[in-house]
């Protein structure tokens, strides 16, 4: 994730933005750990798909140790 995180920085993206499966919890507390924030939802009502929720980072305000990490 950090790698992604880099090449958005680097490229000139405001954030980074994934969608998890509402059911999932162990890997809606790593998004979160890792300083994403819940921002919305996907509701398919479908048989096939899964209802998830929508994460963002923003990169922008990333603090001058993280910066560093970046460069």
């Amino acid at each position: 994730m950090e790698a992604i995180e880099k090449l958005a920085f680097r490229q000139g993206h405001y954030a980074v933005r994934l969608d998890a499966v509402k059911t999932h919890q162990k890997l809606l507390s790593f998004y979160e750990s890792r300083g994403y924030q819940m921002v919305g939802e996907l509701i398919f009502n479908s048989d096939v798909w899964v209802d998830a929720f929508v994460f963002e980072k923003v990169l922008t305000e990333v603090n001058e140790h993280q910066k560093a990490k970046f460069e």
